[in-house]
C-alpha cells in the first residue's frame, strides 16, 4: 500500500499531477501511479475549510472534496466509493 501524503507535500503533488506538463513525468515513474494524499483548503467566499483528497493509483488522478480529514483518509483507503459518501457517513454514525 502506498503512503498517504498530507499537507503542503500533498498539495504540490496533486497540482503537479493535474498539470499537463507534469503528467508525463509521473506516468514514466514506477511510483507515479501510487501517489495519493489529502490537504486542507479554504473555499473562497465562504471561508469554509475542506479536505481535498487525490488518488493517482490508476494513473487517472481522481480528486474529491471532504468535510473532514477522516473521510478523506477513509476514501483513500478504499472504504467507500465517493458516490456512496452519504451512506458511509450515515452508517458510521450508527
Amino acid at each position: 500500500m502506498s503512503v498517504i501524503l498530507t499537507g503542503d507535500e500533498a498539495k504540490k503533488v496533486c497540482a503537479d499531477l493535474l498539470n499537463e506538463e507534469s503528467k508525463n513525468y509521473y506516468r514514466n515513474r514506477k511510483d507515479g501511479n501510487q501517489k495519493r494524499g489529502y490537504f486542507p483548503d479554504v473555499i473562497k467566499d465562504s471561508n469554509k475549510t475542506v479536505f481535498v483528497a487525490f488518488d493517482n493509483r490508476t494513473n487517472d488522478c481522481w480528486v474529491e472534496q471532504f468535510d473532514t480529514p477522516d473521510l478523506a483518509v477513509s476514501w483513500l483507503n478504499d472504504e467507500f466509493e465517493f458516490d456512496d459518501l452519504e451512506i458511509f457517513k450515515r452508517n458510521r454514525k450508527q
